[in-house]
């Protein structure tokens, strides 16, 4: 990671399953569904399965 790129940049991006949009931060998802943070975050660790009717992954890279 570069030193001017902020930590979230080095982290996989997280997709929206059923609409298949990807976004850098939970927050950013959040703010899409108009939900929280904090439950897009348990649902990618899998303690919940959705959050406001959606369901959340990581994207992998690409080596």
């Amino acid at each position: 990671m570069k030193k001017h790129e902020p930590y979230h940049y080095n982290h996989p991006k997280i997709r929206i399953k059923e609409t298949g949009e990807e976004f850098r931060t939970y927050g950013d998802v959040a703010k899409r569904i108009n939900g929280n943070k904090g439950c897009v975050y348990l649902c990618l660790q899998g303690m919940r399965k959705k959050h406001r009717g959606f369901s959340f992954e990581y994207v992998r890279r690409k080596k």
